[in-house]
């Protein structure tokens, strides 16, 4: 059963599904109905209103992927049509949502950047940075006979790695047919992990393969550097990859079940590409978690080594965002939702999470899409530890979000370092365009030092953030002169000032869209 997403068939299919109401339900229990709040919790000082449509290429262009790195600045892969096919696209946003027109600076593009694969379409899914700053895009590549997995590694500027595979680039045919990438993810020892799907001449399996450094297949994993694995007696799809730190590999995505229904499954590899025979039932955990249909479309590896899944939940003809929770043995873990899992709806129509994100403190961001009455919209759930939903986002844990005028569909998400949540996808109006969405994380800390004009701590300062309505929040220093002002609402402009005996300090106007840290304080002479 090949559904693939962002077939024509499919989005026409979802864009002519209407509703009467717009509702989301969270439980196995199917109640109680929450209204699901629209258009809150977008940051007001990212693109215009939280929202970024931009145009790439002479056609429609659809972010697939995106990485949030350490500076502030937004990534967003997928692909872009150059008049004649796809090339596989990529953006680089300033933290304020402006495109970054140091990324490609010597191209004509001028931020956004189109590069070909092949000779024919190249669509990019999924992106991966790497410790020295340079990226990996992981997708597929068409040779004009049957799609191939493409890997390409870019500098940090943007510009092609052409000391990488062949001019940059990596072509593996895994299979006899069509074979495509879903997910890349990069080793502690630079190795680059890819998952998806090959055909194998009757129907797809999940193929998982790891390149060396300089791209070339890494054949101390399962002897070539290629992992085929047939899960079902039918389709079998790869859709999300991690490593751990010890090496071994971690993939899910879904099968098909002896009665033809698609079930979700998490799969894992020793570090030398054999099935981990510890995990699950010889390396692979099969579960059904409902009794129509439910996939695993996007994987995130908790610190604690369990695997987080999102994808889609099915029951009754309702797609809803299925979040499930595994231990390291690959068993549902009974301290999330119930039986491991849970699923959040948006409306009566059509949702599905497409990517999963989690944040420092535990809590778990899934991104997707839900029908609005009319078309869709982006949709982002964020859940506590436990798989309840979190309050503080959009008041009852879902927000979704009007990013364009018809059908917008987030593919992906990530967490920013000030904890805003950043979900790519595509906005459309004429075209298709690159869509970016930030959220405020609902509420953020300040903090930072003040000091003497040499230097010198202050201590027992009385630090103030005022809000616009004059609402005062305080904070005494310490003997090193550190400040902390915590729960502090996000999305508002607020004035910080300080009283100290001897110094005067200047004001400073902060916008609060994240936590800020470093906001040092210095008396005037």
């Amino acid at each position: 059963m090949n559904r693939k997403i962002l077939s024509s068939i499919v989005l026409a299919s979802l864009l002519s599904l209407s509703i009467s109401a717009q509702t989301k339900w969270l439980g196995k229990d199917h109640g109680p109905l929450i209204p699901t709040m629209i258009n809150q919790m977008v940051d007001p000082f990212f693109g215009t209103g939280g929202i970024v449509a931009t145009p790439v290429g002479a056609g429609n262009a659809v972010a697939q992927a995106v990485i949030a790195l350490p500076d502030g600045k937004v990534v967003a892969a997928g692909f872009a049509f150059n008049g004649n096919n796809n090339d596989f696209a990529v953006i680089r946003f300033h933290s304020n949502g402006a495109v970054d027109p140091s990324f490609d600076a010597a191209g004509a593009a001028k931020g956004a950047i189109m590069t070909p694969v092949g000779v024919s379409d190249d669509e990019a899914f999924a992106i991966a940075a790497l410790p020295d700053g340079k990226f990996i895009l992981a997708g597929q590549t068409y040779d004009g006979i049957r799609t191939s997995i493409a890997v390409v590694r870019f500098h940090d500027n943007g510009s092609v790695d052409t000391s990488f595979g062949d001019n940059g680039r990596v072509v593996v045919t895994p299979t006899s047919g069509n074979a495509i990438a879903r997910s890349v993810a990069v080793a502690s020892n630079g190795k680059i992990v890819v998952a998806g799907n090959g055909m194998n001449g009757t129907n797809f399996d999940i193929v998982t393969l790891r390149l060396m450094a300089d791209g070339g297949l890494d054949p101390t994993f399962d002897g070539d550097g290629v992992a085929i694995t047939p899960i079902g007696t039918g389709n079998d799809y790869g859709y999300g990859v991690a490593v751990q730190p010890d090496g071994k590999v971690v993939a899910a995505g879904y099968f098909t079940d002896p009665m033809g229904l698609p079930d979700s499954v998490v799969i894992r590899y020793r570090a030398d590409g054999v099935l981990d025979e510890t995990f699950g039932e010889q390396g692979i955990s099969r579960r059904a978690f409902s009794p129509d249909v439910d996939e695993a479309l996007s994987l995130a590896l908790a610190p604690d080594g369990k695997i987080v899944v999102a994808g889609c939940y099915r029951n009754e003809g309702q797609n809803d965002f299925l979040v499930a929770r595994f231990l390291e043995n690959g068993l549902p873990d009974p301290a999330f939702g119930e039986d491991g899992f849970t699923f959040v709806r948006f409306s009566t129509s059509h949702d599905l999470a497409m990517g999963v994100a989690l944040q420092p403190d535990g809590k778990i961001v899934a991104a997707g899409f839900g029908n609005n009455g009319t078309n869709l919209d982006f949709a982002v759930a964020r859940l506590q530890n436990d798989g309840s939903p979190d309050m503080s986002f959009g008041g009852d844990g879902s927000v979704m979000t009007m990013a364009g005028m018809s059908a917008d569909i987030a593919n992906g998400v990530a967490i920013a370092p000030d904890g805003g949540i950043i979900a790519v996808g595509r906005t459309v109006g004429n075209v298709a365009n690159f869509g970016v969405v930030r959220y405020h994380p609902g509420t953020a800390t300040v903090t930072g030092r003040v000091l003497r004009p040499n230097g010198v701590a202050i201590r027992d300062a009385r630090v103030s953030l005022v809000d616009q309505n004059g609402s005062v929040r305080t904070a005494t220093t310490s003997s090193f002169g550190i400040y902390e002002i915590s729960n502090v609402e996000t999305a508002a402009t607020y004035t910080l000032t300080v009283s100290s005996k001897r110094y005067r300090f200047a004001p400073r106007s902060l916008n609060l869209s994240g936590n800020l840290t470093a906001i040092d304080m210095i008396g005037l002479e």
